[in-house]
Order: structure tokens, then sequence, then C-alpha cells
């Protein structure tokens, strides 16, 4: 989590050459105080020790092609300070939109250091156990932003920073390309627009038209997106003619002579599409002539058969990382300086809606498993957007329209952007109560209850909640199931349980049923802010099943605990034999890894097995994407695992390891228990960057698994073999049980015979 709500202050490096010492301080709250004093030192005073202050350093650079290793070393002196340190990397793009892998973060939360004494230090941000993130810079990275945040008391001091590549003092004598879209700047500060009159419904039908004529251009038209128009701006260029159109006549011939203005439209000859390992169409039927009109419809038409590259200037295949179909997003503005407090403007709220409604056009893998028809969908999204005039409506309007999409995946990045949290907190609460919760029958039970401040609520496991306050749970179920993006009713159920503890008020009252006794309990312990709802969600992400990683059960069952896992690797290698020789092996998979080890173990397969293949966008066509040769899991090996294996999973099983379910059931003798998986497999990197500094992930390309490589676990999950869910008995008992279903199952079901 970045620590930069609360004291926050920005130092920026001007580089010409080798790294210079220059350095420009910019403090942006009266909490803490930032000096430079003698030889470039900096002085940071911390006067809060609820709040962290961080140090943001911002290098430009040309672009790198490859892998690179970075890291930052400086000088650092502490005095009199108290407190914890901790460091994150973005690299980025030349309009500080994050690249993908996004966030890469020091291999530790904490950098010991001597009050009084100077020492020097580097952080290398490399691949930890906890994040498991390749440190490069990427073809396209421009720049790379280091969080250095230091929370406590006291005065701590900077001095020779340096950034370093591949392990050496970077040097920028080349010059980056500047493109005339580049150089456009004059909607940097607002569109002009503070209110636009969607309320007549003609006006917002050509703006919705506008709105798709204006994506398409973008993606299929190589005279607007090879970097000579800022495609941003062109649209509010546009918007005066469009809004003062008369009818959808006059809107078209305003269409019409906006496309032309850019050049003559060459004729092209329509051609089909090579329907081989074609997985999803592009959806254009929105281009006919009873919408648009004869002659606009036939020059958008001749555009959709031009020929083009597999690059333009918005997006690209990541050429850092060739193996894959990896997307590159080079030049999609944010415009960080219309986040909070301010809000982006009428104008800027549209083209929101806009970028992300094409984005899904074009680029969403799983576009055609949304509910309805998504080509009707950015009306509804003009109206939320452009409606939403104040911090909080516009973030309910990003969550509602990423919920819609109906993918777990489909998040915005709140813990990385420190004034969208404080918009997070002004709808679901800065402050959580001390337990959790599951939905079980449609009933909010507590399931666990954690400790805080040496107390205990007046809760106990297997309590139903009634009532939040004065709102009964059906109707905050209803009311906050909008808000959270979810594959299926297992993951829209994980998510409510989540957000059931969050208030802004001193206390929260919970009318309780214990065994058909009716009660109110008052909660006013609460994880508080920022620290607060990190330590709150690491209690939530806390793996169900029993501590640690590998654990020698009775009768001759191992049980391996992934998500706890630092090292997959390590740990099969470590106890192979007890692997190899035990009678049953249960893996439990109900919670997350970064570890790629299940993918490529050879202990569970007796030869290589093809299990999966992977649909991609297809740039010279977006829209369209295509299916690649697949993937294989385990090789040749006869001394694989002859045992019974099961695989547990619940609703906390999510993405790659849903996809680790899928592979160990290739294995010859497996049996999957537990509950319904969350849904949602694919890449969903890298982020899509929206006006507001906003950022948001979606599925870029699909998973879909063998024999027929038609089958997804998308929004349905993975359906168990055995299903069996927490009831609110055995949650009162203590008990787990799936584990106990898994134990009981390996005690008594008969050996398969191994299929060869």
């Amino acid at each position: 989590m970045s620590y930069i709500h609360g004291l926050c202050v920005v130092l920026f490096l001007t580089l010409t050459g080798t790294l210079s010492a220059q350095y420009k301080w910019q403090p942006l709250t009266q909490n803490s105080s930032v000096t430079t004093i003698a030889d470039g030192t900096l002085q940071l005073q911390l006067q809060k020790s609820d709040a962290p202050a961080v140090v943001i350093l911002s290098n430009t650079f040309p672009a790198l092609k490859g892998q690179h290793s970075l890291a930052v070393t400086f000088k650092i002196k502490l005095s009199g300070f108290k407190g914890r340190f901790s460091a994150e990397s973005y690299p980025k793009d030349a309009d500080s939109s994050t690249i993908y892998l996004g966030m890469l973060r020091y291999a530790g939360q904490s950098l010991p250091t001597k009050n009084e004494v100077w020492e020097t230090r580097t952080i290398t941000f490399a691949s930890d156990a906890t994040f498991n993130y390749r440190s490069y810079l990427l073809m396209g990275c421009k720049s790379v932003t280091y969080n250095i945040a230091f929370q406590g008391t006291g005065s701590v001091f900077l001095k020779d920073i340096t950034l370093l590549v591949d392990g050496k003092p970077a040097n920028f004598t080349d010059t980056l390309p500047v493109y005339p879209a580049d150089k456009d700047h004059a909607f940097d500060h607002g569109s002009g627009f503070s209110s636009l009159p969607i309320a007549d419904s003609l006006v917002l039908d050509h703006l919705t038209t506008l709105g798709k004529i204006w994506g398409f251009l973008k993606f299929y038209y190589p005279v607007v997106n090879t970097g000579n128009y800022q495609w941003d701006y062109e649209l509010f260029r546009i918007l005066p003619s469009v809004i003062s159109a008369k009818n959808t006549v006059a809107a078209n011939q305003v269409f019409l002579n906006w496309v032309q203005s850019y050049g003559p439209v060459p004729r092209t000859t329509p051609f089909l599409i090579d329907s081989t390992d074609v997985k999803q169409f592009p959806d254009l039927d929105w281009i006919r002539p009873e919408l648009l009109g004869d002659s606009l419809a036939l020059a958008l038409r001749h555009i959709v058969y031009i020929k083009r590259p597999r690059s333009n200037y918005y997006i690209t295949y990541n050429a850092a990382l060739p193996d894959t179909t990896l997307l590159l997003y080079a030049h999609e503005r944010s415009y960080p300086q219309m986040t909070y407090p301010n809000v982006p403007d009428a104008g800027f709220r549209y083209l929101t809606a806009l970028r992300f409604w094409n984005q899904v056009q074009y680029f969403h893998a799983y576009r055609t498993l949304i509910p309805g028809y998504w080509g009707e969908e950015l009306k509804t999204l003009i109206k939320r957007f452009v409606e939403a005039e104040d911090l909080s409506n516009l973030y309910a309007a990003h969550l509602q329209s990423y919920a819609s999409l109906k993918t777990s995946h489909a998040t915005l990045n709140v813990m990385d952007n420190p004034y969208l949290l404080q918009v997070y907190f002004a709808i679901f609460g800065s402050k959580h109560a001390p337990f959790r919760v599951r939905i079980i029958d449609q009933q909010a039970v507590v399931e666990k209850v954690f400790t805080l401040n040496k107390q205990l609520p007046d809760l106990q496991p297997g309590d139903i909640i009634e009532q939040i306050n004065d709102m009964p749970f059906a109707d905050y179920y209803s009311y906050f199931r909008s808000y959270i993006p979810a594959s299926n009713t297992a993951a829209t159920n994980r998510g409510i349980a989540e957000m059931l503890t969050g208030t802004n008020d001193n206390h929260i009252n919970y009318r309780v049923n214990r065994n058909g006794h009716i009660f109110t309990v008052a909660i006013t312990d609460f994880f508080e802010g920022e620290a607060g709802l990190e330590e709150y969600m690491n209690h939530l992400s806390r793996q169900e099943g029993l501590p640690g990683d590998y654990v020698s059960l009775k009768n001759n069952i191992v049980y391996i605990n992934v998500a706890n896992m630092s090292s997959q690797r390590d740990i099969f290698k470590k106890y192979a034999k007890n692997i190899l020789g035990a009678k049953g092996v249960i893996i439990d998979l109900r919670g997350y890894s970064f570890d790629d080890a299940l993918y490529d173990d050879t202990y569970f397969y007796p030869h290589r097995v093809p299990y999966w293949r992977q649909s991609h966008p297809d740039l010279t066509m977006p829209g369209l994407f295509r299916m690649n040769a697949g993937d294989s899991c385990g090789k040749e090996n006869p001394d694989y695992y002859k045992g019974k294996l099961v695989v547990l999973v619940n609703e906390r099983t999510q993405s790659k390891t849903e996809s680790y379910a899928i592979s160990l059931q290739q294995a010859p003798d497996v049996t999957v228990i537990g509950s319904t998986t969350a849904g949602a497999d694919g890449c969903s990197l890298p982020p899509v960057s929206l006006p507001g500094n906003m950022q948001v992930f979606m599925e870029f390309s699909g998973i879909y698994y063998l024999p027929d490589g038609a089958r997804t676990v998308q929004q349905t999950g993975i359906v168990p073999d055995i299903y069996i869910a927490p009831t609110i008995e055995g949650i009162k008992a203590g008990k787990d049980e799936q584990l106990e279903k898994a134990i009981e199952f390996l005690h008594n079901a008969p050996v398969k015979r191994p299929r060869t």
C-alpha cells in the first residue's frame, strides 16, 4: 500500500546528462516541513505519528527497451526519529500513466537506520516474497517515480540521491521523440465545459454517437492515431458543433465534416476476416446508414478496411515481453492535475465515459459475456459520469461502471491513489469494526472476531447480523451490490461482507441474532484510517485452513497451503519425498499466490498436458481476439505422484489460483472440493488510465481450457466436484468444514486407476 494520504511532500528531480543533485521541494500540506540545507541535503520534519510523509522522486528519461533492474541509492540520517520506513516504485509513461507491472515494492517494509549517523542505503526494486513483481523498465516507460515514505515523528535527512539502472548511475543523454500531440496543451487545465446539456435527449443521442465515432477513429484510423493529434483535445474542439446541431441529419453532417477535416478518406475494398482461431469479433454494427446517414457510414466503412500496423501512438504490444501479447498504453493521459480536491469538469467527465466504453468495446476479452448489449451502454455511462458533479458521486460512478462489466478483476486502483482513498472512506467508511463476515444463505454471519486494543467486541462466530444501524441487512446488500465489481454471486457476497464493517461515525450498532436471542451490539473500537484499513484488509485476506505452508496430517496425508508459501518451488523441493510417498495430498487454494510453481511443477503429472489457450487482441483490427497455441503443465515423469490429490477452493480462489486449480485437474487422480470460485480469469494488466488519475483493471486476454478450448471459468467460476460451503453451525463450532471434508474424502475414497 502506498503511504501517500495525510502528510505528503513531493520531490522533483531535474535530470540533465548524468543524474544531477538539483532538488525542488513542493510541500503539499501544513503538517510537515521540508527544507534544503547545506550541500543539497533535504530535511523532512515529521510532526504527526499517525500520518505518513512521502518523498516522491520523479525521474524522467528516454524510453528503454528490454529488461533493466531499477535501484535508488541515497544517504540518510535520522534525528530523534521514531517510526517506520517503506518504499515503492512506479514505472510510468510520458503522461504519468502507470505502465504494466505498475508498482514495484522494496523487498521489505522497513529500513532500520541509526539516529544522528549518516548511512548509505540502496533500494533495489526487485522480486520479493509478498508481491513477486519483476523489476524492470519497459519499452515506452519514460519515467519512474519512487515513493519513500516515513511514518512517525522526528527529522529525516536525505542527500546524494542517485538512480541506478543495471547497477550503474543512470545516464540520460538521448532525446525523447516528440509528437505533435505532445505539444498540444490547449485543454490541460479544463475542457471549457462546466456542464453539458444531456437532459436534452437529442443532444445526448448526438454525444453518444460522437463517442462511438471518436473511439473508432482513435483506434482504427492511422491518420489520427500516429501522434499527429491529441485526440482527447480534438474531442473538445468538435463538441460545440455537435451540441448545437438541431437534428440528427445536421449532427451527421458535423461528424462527416470532422472526419474529412483530417484529409480525404481513402477508398478501400472490403475483405473477409480470417476466422481461423477467432474468439471474439469486433462489434461495428453501429456503423450503418440508418443511424449515420449514407455518406458518413460509407466513410467509416472505408476506414474499417484500411491496413493498420500492429501498434499506434496510443496502444501497442509490450515489446519488452516478446513472448506475450500484453498491451502497452504509451500516451493515455491520466490528467493527475484534475484529482482530489479538484473534480474534472463536465467535458473531462464526458471524456472519462468515452475512454472507458471504448476500452471495453475494443480491448476487453470478455466483452460478449457482459450482461445486455455493451453497444447500448455508452449513453448510460455518459449520463452517469457527466451528472457526477462531486467526488463521492464521481467515485460511485466509476465503481458502478466497473461493476457493470461483471468481472471481479474490474477494480479501481484505490490503495495506490491517496486522493481516491479519501473518497473511498467517504462512501464505505474510514473505520472498520474488528470482525469478519461471511454471507451464508443470504444472511450476514460473523465468521471471525479480531482483537483490537486488547479487547474483543461482544460478538461470537455464528452470530447473524440482522441490521446495521437502522438498515436491515437485506437493504444494505441491495444498495451496495451495485458498487461491487464481481463476476458471480460468490464474489459479490465476498465484496459485501468486506464492506459490512465500515463507518465514518464513532460507533456502529448491529442488531444481532444469537441462537434466537435478539440484541444490539455497539462497536466503538475500530481499525482507523489508511493504516487501519491495511491491517483490516490483511485480516480479511488471511488464508483459511491450517497455519503455515506445509503440514503433515494423520494417516499419511500431506496438507499444502499455497497462499502461505513464500516460494512454492522451495516447498515442493524440500518435502518432495513426503509428498510423493503420501496417501493423499491436499492443496489449499482458498487464497491468492503470486508464484507460478504449480504450472511448472512435475510432481503431479506423468507427462506434459496441454490444458489452456489464450485469447489476445489483434491490433490490426481492434475488437478482434484470436486464440494462441496454448500452454501445458507438467513434463514426462514416470515418478509422478500416484496417490489421491484434493484441491480446496472457495470464493477467495480467483484469477491465478483458479488457473492453478484447472491445471491440477489435469493430474490423474484429483478431486476439487469446496465452493464456487470467484470466476475472474485472464490477464488484467496493464491498468487503463482515466482522467483524474484513475486506473481500472479489466481482462485484456481471455483464458479457455482444453480439450475443446471453449470452456472458461469467467463469471461461472469453478464448480467443485464435491460442493461444500461453510455452515452457521460449523462456524459456531470453529470448524473448517471444507478441509474436514477433504480429509474425510482421502480417508475413504478409492484410488483411481492412473491415466496413461
